[in-house]
């Protein structure tokens, strides 16, 4: 599974970043924002292990993930308008900085997944919308606060 993202994820990971600084300041600072992933929400994920787990092939590789990239840009402008049009926020800039960016060549530029293999296999697709996914890890990190306060690192 690739680029797995939702409630009770490390804030340390970029949904996290994003999240959790928008809802403690009027900035989100981040690195590099041209890289494109696959986002592949937590529920899904699990689905995918069970589906591989239950009627998979002993031996087989699976991946998975949504099927579809998006820039780091675009996912910070979707993570912020979700967040804003739910009142959890209102439109923080986003500011890039380069001592955010990862070092050297360990930044992939893009990263795409199928899951066309454990579809025909299994029938296994993902199910939760990138803005429902969202949604969804942005209650959680606003209702606690208490489980990643002190884990982040942009303090």
């Amino acid at each position: 599974m690739f680029n797995n993202y939702g409630p009770r994820q490390n804030p340390r990971y970029i949904t996290g970043t994003i999240i959790t600084q928008a809802l403690e300041r009027d900035i989100v600072e981040l690195g590099n924002l041209t890289p494109k992933r696959d986002m592949c929400f937590v529920s899904d994920g699990v689905r995918g292990h069970m589906h591989v787990a239950l009627e998979g092939n002993p031996g087989e590789e699976y991946v998975y993930g949504y099927g579809e990239n998006i820039s780091m840009r675009e996912w910070t402008n979707l993570l912020l308008e979700v967040g804003s049009e739910e009142g959890y926020w209102e439109n923080p800039e986003i500011v890039q900085r380069e001592d955010r960016y990862r070092p050297g060549d360990s930044d992939v530029e893009e990263l795409l997944v199928g899951y066309e293999k454990l579809n025909d296999e299994t029938g296994w697709e993902p199910e939760i919308s990138w803005r429902e996914g969202a949604k969804q890890t942005i209650e959680w990190y606003a209702a606690n606060k208490e489980n990643w306060y002190g884990r982040v690192d942009w303090r």
